[in-house]
């Protein structure tokens, strides 16, 4: 009959298995815990990573625009310039037209004043 009976050792060594498995089994729910934090935060690096190349093409984008405006603008003020300069040569060939025409005669005074007229009809 004794042997039915458990000792105090078997008893103690009982007890501490017990408190181990209850220890292991909350360490593996913690493991897991930690494995799904993890991978939630490796998502929401992935997703940072996403944003953060949308943010690059957008920067590059405005850097792209403030470029063709840069251009834009410095076309608009060459072709300013061109307009002004071609009405000031309009001028000058409006002032030299009928003292150029006193020169018909002259083998390129045709060709010449064809040209002049041709430059003034234009505009």
């Amino acid at each position: 009959m004794s042997d039915l009976l458990p000792t105090e050792r078997e008893q103690a060594l009982e007890a501490r298995l017990v408190e181990l498995e209850m220890r292991v089994s909350f360490q593996e729910q913690a493991l897991a815990e930690l494995s799904d934090a993890l991978a939630d935060a490796r998502m929401q690096g992935m997703r940072n990573a996403d944003v953060l190349r949308v943010l690059d093409r957008l920067a590059e984008a405005e850097r792209d625009r403030g470029v063709m405006i840069g251009q834009y603008a410095a076309l608009r003020v060459e072709m300013m310039g061109v307009e002004r300069e071609r009405d000031e040569a309009r001028g000058l060939l409006r002032e030299a037209y009928p003292w150029l025409r006193n020169f018909r005669g002259t083998d390129n005074a045709g060709p010449m004043l064809a040209r002049i007229s041709t430059h003034l009809e234009s505009k």
